[in-house]
């Protein structure tokens, strides 16, 4: 065996013991005091999800509530609107939100940073062409930035997938973490406002709201040529990053 090759086998082996041994700890420090987190979140229930934050208590929910937002993202579930809902219904639109959008937040930074490590390594392990058909425009595109804002805004899409797509992009890990935050930033609040507003019952107000969403969405990804054809005339240095970072990797 060459060097090289063995010393990447090692770097790699050393790499997944540290991430092994996180999810053990996560396991045996959060999961065996709370074993009905991986239920819920595999039943994507609102209703279930808000009444076990609900009976947990303040500290020990928002605790719960911010290991299933981080344990959807890393374990690629499909959706979090269940989590960020429940959270508006038990904490309301601000504390559900900071909570959410931190710990979802961190969860996409760690995924892509360690996606990014192991480079085309997951693929046997995350079947990522099969399940991403719809996000090969962020790998295509010539400003993949904008392009990760859009998929953070389409309701439906599985969020826990773009970190592992983005890592295949041009895109610094700092660039990817500043997209989910302004990404992420609007919707996980709309969510958690849609809860809070379902508890009160206005229920067409929450439709709107996630209507409007919708929409926004859509209409920026059908557009969205003419939009980074305004952004190239009146804000050339994101293009100019773009590049540089295109030229010299990551």
């Amino acid at each position: 065996m060459r060097p090289a090759t063995k010393g990447i086998l090692v770097r790699a082996l050393i790499l997944l013991t540290a991430v092994a041994a996180v999810i053990l700890l996560v396991y045996f420090a959060f999961l065996e005091a709370m074993p009905d987190l991986l239920p819920l979140l595999k039943d994507g229930s609102e209703d279930r999800i808000a009444a076990y934050l609900e009976n947990a208590g303040s500290a020990r929910g928002l605790l719960a509530l911010a290991l299933l937002q981080f344990i959807q993202v890393v374990s690629v579930i499909p959706s979090s609107l269940p989590i960020q809902i429940a959270a508006g219904i038990v904490y309301g639109r601000l504390r559900g939100f900071l909570v959410c959008h931190a710990a979802s937040t961190i969860a996409h930074a760690a995924v892509f940073c360690a996606a990014r490590k192991l480079d085309k390594k997951l693929d046997g392990w995350i079947p990522l062409d099969r399940r991403s058909s719809r996000l090969d425009f962020m790998e295509r595109s010539d400003f993949p930035a904008y392009m990760t804002v859009i998929a953070c805004l389409v309701p439906f899409i599985p969020n826990g997938i773009l970190p592992y797509a983005a890592a295949r992009t041009r895109m610094t890990a700092r660039q990817y973490t500043l997209c989910i935050l302004a990404g992420n930033c609007i919707p996980v609040l709309i969510y958690c406002s849609i809860g809070h507003i379902l508890l009160e019952g206005g229920y067409l107000a929450a439709t709107i709201l996630f209507a409007s969403l919708f929409a926004v969405s859509v209409i920026l990804f059908r557009f969205r040529n003419q939009v980074l054809a305004f952004l190239r005339g009146h804000l050339p240095r994101l293009f100019a990053v773009n590049r540089d970072n295109e030229r010299g990797g990551n």
